[in-house]
C-alpha cells in the first residue's frame, strides 16, 4: 500500500490502554485493520501505553500483531501527548485549560491527517475521560470526510478495563474478574464480546475555510466563519470577480465568459430548485450543444471587453480542443481560490 493511501487510526487512551487493543481487535475482525495508529493522550495515558502497549517484553500490541499475523505502524513516539502553552505536559483533563489544550490538540491532529484527499482516517473515541471524546469528536466532525468514520467500541461486562484483558487471544485463556456484585470469579477469554459502533460523523468541512495546518481555529472560530460567511455563488460581470464563502477570485474574461455562461444555463434548469445530484442530466450539456451555442459565450466575452476586435479563434471561435482548455483553467482557478472541495460544488465537470 502506498503512503498515500493509508488506513489511519487516531486513538484515545486514558489509563486504559485495552481500549485500543479492543478496538484492534474488532476491526481485524472485520479485515479492517488500520495500516498507522496514533495515540492522543495525557502525561498519565502515556505512561499506561507504554507499560501496558509498548512493554519491551510483553506489550500486548506486539502481542496482538504476533498473535493475529499482522503489522501496524506505531511507536512511542505516535503517542501524542497533550501539552501547555509553556510545553509542559498535561497530566489529567482537570480544568478548562487542560480541555482546550487537549481540544487543540485534537483538531490539529485531525486537520494534519485529513489533508491528504487519499488516505482514510478512523477517529476512535472510546478511550479516556469524556471531555477527551467530545474534543475528538469535535475535531472529527470539522475536518472528517466522506471516505472518514467515527468509532466507540463496547465490551462485554467483567472484561472491560479488566488491566488482565487486552483482546480475545486465539487461544483462549482464563482471567481474574468480578461479577456485579464485586465478588471475584474467573472468566474465559472466549466469552468475551466486543463490538465495534459506528457513530454518524456530520462533517463541516466543506464550509470551512482554508486554515494552515500548523495553527488550526478552535471550534468557536470555525463555527462563526461558518455563520459569517454566505453560501451563494455570486458573479460580477463589472468587476469579473467569483465570490463564495467570504472568498473572491478575478477570473481573465476569457474564463469569465464560459462561466457566466454555465451559470445562466444551470439557473435556467428545473434541477436549479435543488434536486439536482452528480446522476443529474436536466442541466447536462453535451460538447455539441456547447459548440452550437458558443455564438452566446462570444457575446458575454464582447460585453466583458466591448472594445475588443471580433477574432477567429480563442474564446470567440470554440472548438472541442480549446473548449476543454478554458475548462481546465477556470476549474484551476477555482480550486486554488476556494479549495479541492469547492471547485468540485462549483465547477464545470
Amino acid at each position: 500500500m502506498s503512503v498515500s493511501n493509508l488506513h489511519i487510526l487516531l486513538a484515545l487512551c486514558g489509563l486504559a490502554p485495552q481500549v485500543i487493543t479492543e478496538a484492534l481487535y474488532a476491526l481485524h475482525q472485520e479485515n479492517q485493520l488500520p495500516d498507522k495508529m496514533y495515540i492522543l493522550t495525557t502525561r498519565q495515558g502515556r505512561d499506561a501505553c507504554l507499560s501496558g502497549l509498548f512493554a519491551p517484553e510483553d506489550g500486548a500490541l506486539g502481542r496482538f500483531c504476533t498473535d493475529y499475523a499482522c503489522a501496524i505502524d506505531c511507536s512511542p513516539e505516535d503517542i501524542l501527548m497533550c501539552r501547555r502553552e509553556d510545553r509542559s505536559g498535561v497530566n489529567d483533563i482537570l480544568s478548562a485549560a487542560d480541555h482546550n489544550a487537549f481540544l487543540h490538540l485534537c483538531m490539529k491532529q485531525a486537520q494534519a491527517l485529513t489533508s491528504n484527499p487519499d488516505n482514510r482516517v478512523s477517529f476512535l473515541i472510546a478511550g479516556g475521560r469524556k471531555t477527551m471524546s467530545a474534543c475528538l469528536s469535535t475535531a472529527a466532525s470539522c475536518y472528517g470526510r466522506t471516505q472518514d468514520q467515527l468509532l466507540h467500541v463496547l465490551v462485554s461486562p467483567g472484561f472491560e478495563q479488566n488491566r488482565e484483558f487486552f483482546y480475545p487471544p486465539p487461544k483462549p485463556r482464563w482471567i481474574n474478574s468480578f461479577t456485579n456484585t464485586n465478588t471475584p470469579c474467573r472468566l474465559n477469554t472466549d466469552d468475551a464480546q466486543i463490538q465495534l459502533i459506528r457513530l454518524p460523523l456530520v462533517s463541516l468541512r466543506r464550509q470551512l475555510p482554508d486554515n494552515p495546518e500548523e495553527n488550526p481555529p478552535s471550534p468557536d472560530e470555525l463555527l462563526h466563519s461558518i455563520c459569517a460567511v454566505k453560501n451563494d455563488l455570486q458573479v460580477d460581470m463589472q468587476t469579473a470577480e467569483v465570490s463564495w464563502q467570504g472568498k473572491s477570485v478575478t477570473l481573465p474574461p476569457s474564463i469569465m465568459a464560459l462561466y457566466v455562461f454555465f451559470l445562466r444555463h444551470k439557473i435556467q434548469q428545473p434541477c436549479q430548485k435543488g434536486t439536482c445530484t452528480t446522476q443529474c442530466n436536466q442541466c447536462f450539456l453535451h460538447s455539441s450543444e456547447i459548440l452550437h451555442q458558443s455564438t452566446h459565450i462570444a457575446e458575454i466575452y464582447t460585453q466583458l471587453r466591448p472594445k475588443s476586435n471580433p477574432n477567429t479563434s480563442g474564446i470567440q471561435q470554440l472548438d472541442l480542443e480549446n473548449f476543454n482548455t478554458y475548462r481546465c483553467r477556470l476549474n484551476r482557478r477555482l480550486k486554488q481560490a476556494f479549495g479541492t472541495g469547492a471547485a468540485k460544488l462549483l465547477g464545470i465537470s
